[in-house]
């Protein structure tokens, strides 16, 4: 939850201004932010001694993440702080958010891909 806070406020802090083209739908935004706390997640679950090796294993899942959506870290930040702008706008995003990954964790914190239960190892 730490950590989580410490990205979001990056977020936040890293880009002033942005033209509304540049900002993505609440849709796509949602679906990279589910992949980034599902990652966040697995990280949490490795306990990985350092957290130097945290945040860089993080920073290349992250570019993963971004690569696999066909976006980059400006149009993320942008989007993200064009949505905490409007609270309401930003919470319908962050439902779509919490709904998604309501369906990929099982209630025994396994993750599911496709169907089938993984474990977070």
């Amino acid at each position: 939850m730490k950590r989580c806070v410490i990205i979001l406020s990056v977020l936040l802090a890293a880009c002033s201004g942005s033209p509304k083209e540049a900002v993505l739908s609440k849709e796509k935004l949602a679906d990279v932010l589910t992949d980034i706390h599902l990652a966040e997640a697995k990280i949490n679950e490795k306990h990985i001694g350092s957290s130097d090796s945290a945040l860089v294993l993080y920073q290349a899942i992250q570019q993963t993440i971004y690569k696999k959506h066909g976006v980059d870290s400006v149009q993320v930040n942008r989007s993200f702080e064009e949505y905490v702008k409007d609270p309401d706008e930003f919470l319908d995003m962050y439902e779509m958010v919490t709904n998604q990954l309501s369906k990929q964790v099982n209630p025994n914190n396994s993750f599911k891909k496709n169907g089938q239960n993984l474990s977070a190892q």
